[in-house]
């Protein structure tokens, strides 16, 4: 599946300087924290894009049932690895994930792959088909452009500060 962005040429621009503008920083909490703003922004419109199932859903072979907001929950904005600047936005699962807000089910409820779809057809009652992919098309675009904005900011505040000699 591919994903349409709608960016303009000047967030393409700071794309491509992204590692310049991080090294002229040369402050790694600033530019977590920028980093996680953007993140942020992708959460949320991650999270108004899914619809809570209306009851529990109990799996076979499964010790606790997915409840209804469990897939919301799940979306999050974590650090990809340890030392890094870099965050991933969406829902998380495994071992890092709370028992409460574990998309494990998340790849079939994205995809439509459920065993209701393929018994009878159709989506199976499913209404979060796409939900995750439709909010990165939206949300990316914009989240890219207050990240430029916010690296903009900070570099003229770091500019400013070493003017001033602190």
């Amino acid at each position: 599946m591919e994903v349409e962005l709608s960016i303009d040429k000047s967030v393409v621009d700071f794309l491509k300087n992204i590692k310049r503008f991080q090294k002229e920083l040369g402050n790694e909490r600033t530019v977590k924290r920028i980093h996680r703003k953007a993140g942020k922004k992708v959460e949320e419109a991650m999270e108004a894009n899914i619809k809570d199932s209306r009851e529990e859903i109990w799996i076979a072979g499964r010790s606790r049932p997915v409840v209804p907001g469990q897939y919301k929950d799940s979306v999050k904005v974590w650090l990809i690895e340890r030392g890094g600047t870099s965050y991933f936005a969406g829902p998380q699962t495994g071992r890092k994930a709370k028992a409460t807000a574990d998309a494990w089910f998340q790849t079939f409820v994205e995809s439509g792959d459920t065993y209701l779809a393929q018994q009878y057809g159709g989506t199976g009652g499913n209404r979060n088909i796409g939900a995750i992919e439709r909010a990165k098309r939206k949300s990316i675009g914009p989240a890219l452009r207050q990240m430029k904005k916010d690296y903009e900011k900070a570099i003229a505040r770091a500019a400013n500060a070493a003017s001033k000699g602190k």
